[in-house]
């Protein structure tokens, strides 16, 4: 009798510390299918390096696209394109959503290696603040995408990556025998260059200010930078313009170096030196970002060598010659 009432105890204890659904969790790639993410299991099971990738210890979250947003993307994607993406999707971090869901987000280290971040792996970023506070207009797209896929589930949580693009995690924190897995609504977008970024994001003074100042080549190779883009609206009316002798310097004012200043890293009362020398300031006001008086529009546009944000202001705060 006190065998069997020892045994009952060693069952219950092992069912709290070892929960039946981790414990018998099935093997990814099932996983993935049960979960509504059928096509993505179909493609990364049928490449061989991402097959390996994904079931070695190096990965323990997969963010999976949900079914239908997959076959028209990996058709228009070549084989380097599709490797990187792959690794893209992965982290090798546990990243439950109870962990990334954190104000104002978190940086979320991936498997993609195709970075100039002094040797670190590229990542996304999660933003946990309110819709009006955040990238409204990326999140718009989301919400279409998710009801294109005739989905009710809402948005758990937005994480942003390459231009600025989001994607939803809309299933969260399901098990698999190697870690975890998040559904989400897409892809994440792989990050590209400055100067490809601000002109595919519609930024066309920031792009044309930077070639006139010969700093193009120079900010889309330099590693570890974070850059801040005034608006269109906002250098018209400041008045820039590429013939003023000091405008190389203004644009150097935007720039950030050796510093990846995804949103998370910019704590109230931070202050970071630009390219220029200049001092700026992180102000934060609840949801709301600022640099001295400048307000983050929107942020975490994820590049191939670090992170921009769209401001709504320039001169005051990055004039060379100002205070």
């Amino acid at each position: 009798m006190y065998g069997a009432m020892k045994l009952q105890f060693v069952s219950i204890f092992l069912f709290f510390i070892v929960p039946p659904s981790f414990a018998q969790a099935p093997g990814l790639f099932d996983a993935l299918r049960i979960s509504g993410a059928s096509q993505f299991a179909d493609t990364i099971e049928s490449d061989p390096v991402a097959s390996a990738l994904y079931l070695s210890p190096q990965v323990q979250t997969v963010f999976a696209p949900v079914d239908d947003t997959v076959a028209a993307y990996v058709k228009r994607q070549e084989t380097p394109a599709q490797e990187q993406q792959a690794g893209y999707q992965a982290s090798a971090a546990s990243n439950y959503i109870a962990n990334i869901n954190r104000m104002p987000g978190a940086p979320i280290t991936t498997k993609n290696t195709n970075a100039n971040l002094g040797g670190k792996a590229q990542s996304v970023v999660s933003d946990s603040r309110t819709t009006s506070s955040s990238n409204s207009t990326r999140k718009g797209i989301s919400l279409l995408r998710r009801q294109s896929l005739n989905a009710t589930l809402p948005s758990l949580l937005n994480i942003f990556s390459g231009l600025g693009n989001n994607v939803s995690i809309i299933k969260a924190d399901i098990p698999y025998d190697g870690g975890v897995i998040q559904i989400v609504d897409g892809y994440f977008t792989l990050p590209q260059t400055l100067s490809a970024t601000t002109a595919a994001t519609g930024h066309n003074t920031f792009t044309s200010l930077t070639n006139s100042s010969n700093l193009t080549a120079e900010l889309d190779t330099t590693a570890g930078l974070t850059a801040l883009i005034p608006t269109d609206a906002a250098f018209a009316n400041a008045n820039v313009s590429s013939t003023n002798p000091t405008t190389p310097s203004l644009m150097d004012g935007h720039i950030i170096p050796n510093f990846v200043g995804y949103l998370p890293a910019l704590t109230n009362g931070l202050k970071l030196i630009t390219q220029a020398g200049t001092t700026v300031t992180v102000t934060v006001q609840g949801n709301d970002f600022y640099l001295n008086n400048a307000k983050i529009i929107a942020s975490n546009l994820i590049l191939e060598n670090g992170v921009a944000h769209v401001l709504d202001q320039v001169r005051r705060l990055f004039h060379f010659r100002d205070s």
